[in-house]
């Protein structure tokens, strides 16, 4: 209608907009008008002239109340009443319509509608104007509707807004996890205005559902108490698995959560809830939890969204918590490798596969505090000078065989040599088995080499003053023994090439050497008459004789460097079958090194002279070890001796007292 009103007779005889007089009829009081439609018209001073019959049933007035009695900006009470009468006033001025002016009213029953007014100006015949004429409509369904939108839009935007706002808060991005989830509780609380919202986490074996954080609204306040046992609430775990989440107008009847009606909801007075599911990685986490008390309501679908989101939000909120926890962690591990790498004195360098430094620890940037920073550069410009790896490189070795590789360099200062380095590298492998890079420890060990020279020196005078001993108390030996002058020298001869056909360690064919050089020192204290009586001795005699080979261990005891020394003597007239003396031992019981000297001391004295016979030759000695093999002489012992003289053609270097 109010189209056709405002189509209807736009120009009047001056121009103006508006009806002629004589274009309408007034509306007959039979007329049937539109549920909620008031034709009205007024006079040229705005007052009712008429109204259409339906105007009692619609606001409940009259026609009499407004015919020649009421203006038409002050009939109906209004907020707006001052603004609708300027309104008018500046159209009866204009002499202009105006269209849809929307306004919400007082009835006499004290409710309120929202009316709308349309109007246009009427004209008489002479074009003078003579009022308005128009409809008053009952908008109060659309404005409801219209106000409903509005209210879920604003509703909507606070959502919005506090999601926006959520997600980039700092203790939710940074997983500051009992922050986080107190703001979110407060927000859910605050938007949706429930009395109390809450977070609940799953337990890692999904037993039990603990609360983090409830906010109560009422009593501002959070409080973290609360456990449900999850085997005791089917219904509900199954519903939020299932469903992600649950709206319940009437919590306590609905079968997904009535279970926690007795002990939960009836005891706190809820009657309303909204629920949803947090899922971390498509698996349970917790809940979200809006909570209504008083009289049942009716949840809104951007409200269960809402929740739903800020479930995911938690969700969130828990990752960063975890990934935060976990790059802590890292960080913590990091550190504590950094401050073993410092640490550490030995010198750490971490290399490219081309050799180029990645890191150092403190030691190197200590040692190369000239060549800061090492980093970037290649490890043999900064450590050894040269414009091209060494050519003993373990870090070369170590990447081309995979393997640890060690050396020992010179420690360079531009081209001269200052000390020694023991370099060691460790390949790193890829997770395909390649080389990635190299881990190279370097140890300065100059004062351990000179250290090692020095003891080298002393052993090596120790050595030759060992050996001086020994010849010394060989010489005294001889002294007083003149026919078997140089006897020891030849066996320790024969001793060391026996020995050298063993490929026996170096210290031991020392140990052999110097005990063959003194074997029968013990014979000091036997007197010299018994040494040299050419005729056969006694059994008195022959013990004195026999004695000398623990005379000899005595001697040599309290010596440090002559202790195993002494233990070869010791045993060396022991014979494989226990035969032998001074303790009868037999096989292996025997040293090796007695076993030797005792072959080589057998051969030497039966092929010099001595003073109760002549010498007896080589070819007799020998005979007489080949004989005896395996039974008084070792038969690999023999074995080598009877070659070395058969096959290689050994013989005793000073030789004049040796029958061939």
């Amino acid at each position: 209608m109010v189209t056709n009103m405002n189509d209807h007779g736009r120009a009047n005889a001056k121009g103006r907009p508006g009806i002629p007089r004589e274009s309408y009829s007034l509306p007959d009081s039979d007329i049937d008008h539109p549920q909620g439609d008031v034709i009205w018209e007024t006079d040229a001073s705005g007052f009712y002239s008429f109204v259409s019959h339906n105007v009692e049933d619609v606001f409940g007035y009259t026609t009499d109340e407004f015919v020649g009695k009421t203006h038409l900006g002050d009939f109906f009470p209004t907020n707006k009443s001052k603004e609708f009468r300027s309104l008018l006033s500046d159209r009866f001025a204009q002499r202009e319509p105006f269209v849809d002016f929307v306004t919400e009213v007082e009835l006499p029953d004290n409710s309120k509608k929202w009316l709308s007014s349309t109007g246009v100006p009427v004209f008489d015949d002479n074009g003078s104007f003579a009022g308005y004429h128009g409809m008053h409509v009952d908008v109060t369904h659309r404005k409801q509707k219209d106000l409903s939108s509005l209210k879920d839009e604003e509703r909507a935007k606070r959502q919005r807004a506090v999601i926006a706002e959520l997600a980039i808060d700092k203790a939710i991005t940074e997983g500051i996890l009992p922050e986080a989830i107190e703001k979110i509780c407060k927000s859910l609380s605050a938007t949706l205005s429930v009395e109390r919202a809450s977070v609940w986490v799953l337990s890692d074996d999904a037993s039990e559902l603990r609360c983090l954080s409830l906010y109560e609204a009422g009593s501002d306040r959070y409080v973290s108490e609360g456990v449900l046992d999850t085997s005791v609430f089917p219904a509900y775990f199954s519903a939020i698995r299932g469903e992600s989440r649950i709206y319940a107008s009437n919590a306590q009847s609905d079968p997904r959560t009535r279970e926690l009606k007795s002990c939960y909801l009836a005891p706190i007075g809820i009657t309303s809830m909204l629920d949803a599911g947090i899922f971390v990685e498509g698996e349970l986490a917790g809940v979200v939890s809006a909570e209504h008390t008083g009289k049942s309501r009716r949840w809104h679908t951007d409200e269960e969204g809402f929740v739903s989101t800020l479930a995911a939000v938690v969700a969130q909120a828990f990752t960063n918590a975890r990934r935060k926890k976990a790059e802590n962690a890292l960080r913590e591990s990091k550190n504590l490798l950094q401050g073993v790498f410092d640490s550490i004195q030995d010198g750490i360098s971490v290399l490219t596969p081309d050799l180029v430094i990645r890191s150092v620890n403190r030691s190197m940037e200590k040692w190369y505090s000239a060549k800061m920073p090492l980093v970037g550069k290649k490890c043999y410009e900064v450590y050894q000078h040269r414009d091209e790896p060494c050519t003993l490189c373990p870090s070369l070795e170590s990447i081309e065989k995979k393997t640890i590789s060690s050396h020992v360099v010179p420690l360079m200062d531009r081209q001269k040599r200052t000390g020694w380095l023991e370099l060691y590298s460790y390949p790193l492998l890829d997770s395909s088995g390649n080389v990635s890079g190299v881990v190279e420890f370097v140890r300065d060990i100059t004062d351990r080499k000179k250290a090692e020279e020095a003891l080298r020196d002393s052993v090596e005078r120790l050595a030759k003053t060992t050996e001086s001993a020994v010849q010394a108390l060989a010489s005294t030996t001889e002294l007083r023994d003149p026919y078997t002058a140089g006897h020891q020298r030849r066996v320790a001869e024969l001793s060391v090439a026996i020995a050298k056909r063993y490929n026996l360690d170096e210290a031991i064919t020392s140990n052999l050497r110097l005990a063959s050089l003194v074997h029968d020192v013990g014979k000091i204290q036997v007197p010299a008459e018994i040494l040299n009586r050419p005729g056969k001795l006694g059994n008195l005699e022959m013990d004195i004789i026999r004695d000398h080979p623990r005379a000899a261990r005595d001697l040599f005891r309290n010596v440090d460097f002559a202790s195993d020394i002494a233990e070869i003597v010791y045993q060396h007239h022991e014979r494989l079958d226990g035969s032998g003396y001074p303790q009868g031992l037999s096989g292996a019981d025997i040293l090796l090194e007695s076993r030797i000297l005792a072959v080589a001391d057998v051969v030497e004295a039966m092929s010099s002279h001595r003073p109760y016979r002549p010498a007896l030759g080589i070819e007799v000695a020998l005979a007489e070890i080949e004989e005896n093999t395996n039974k008084l002489y070792d038969p690999q012992v023999a074995k080598v001796c009877l070659k070395l003289f058969r096959e290689e053609g050994f013989q005793f270097s000073d030789d004049h007292q040796v029958i061939l």
